[in-house]
């Protein structure tokens, strides 16, 4: 996968295949799990630049392995939840865990296509914040690497 991959994660074929070929008639790359455990083979090779998340699903549903992602830091790509059956609670827990945002099935072609285009900004944005080393710590040694780098980072700001 790319970094501009989507992943769908849905056990109904239909909505994978519809979602599918919205998602790549609008010029997407688009990558499909019909379980939570292909969802974490697929996640455990690459970062998807977003997925979006069934929440009822047979094998595990979309709210655990979303917590699951999450605290094995592996939530670093926005997450859209969806589902048919879910309530304003359910809505509420996913987005608490980490979810950006909860569509309701039937999802409506333009609300999907400007939630994906803003996922995918969104991502990008922290993608873009998440480039400092001051995540690693204080010690001697990140201290210079950082001043190694302050002349290629002013030099790359607008």
């Amino acid at each position: 996968m790319r970094s501009s991959d989507i992943l769908i994660v849905d056990d109904e074929i239909g909505i994978r295949d519809l979602l599918s070929e919205i998602l790549q008639d609008e010029g997407y790359t688009v990558t499909l799990a019909e379980n939570a455990e292909e969802a974490r083979q697929l996640r455990h090779q690459t970062r998807p630049a977003m997925v979006l998340l069934d929440i009822w699903m047979p094998d595990c549903d979309g709210i655990t392995l979303l917590k699951e992602w999450a605290k094995n830091g592996q939530l670093t790509m926005p997450v859209v939840m969806m589902s048919g059956h879910a309530s304003i609670d359910t809505a509420v827990e996913a987005t608490k865990i980490g979810a950006l945002d909860f569509l309701e099935k039937p999802i409506a072609l333009q609300k999907l296509l400007s939630t994906v285009d803003r996922a995918l900004k969104y991502g990008e944005m922290q993608a873009a914040a998440g480039l400092s080393l001051d995540k690693l710590g204080n010690s001697p040694s990140i201290q210079d690497l950082n001043r190694a780098l302050e002349p290629a980072i002013k030099q790359n700001k607008p």
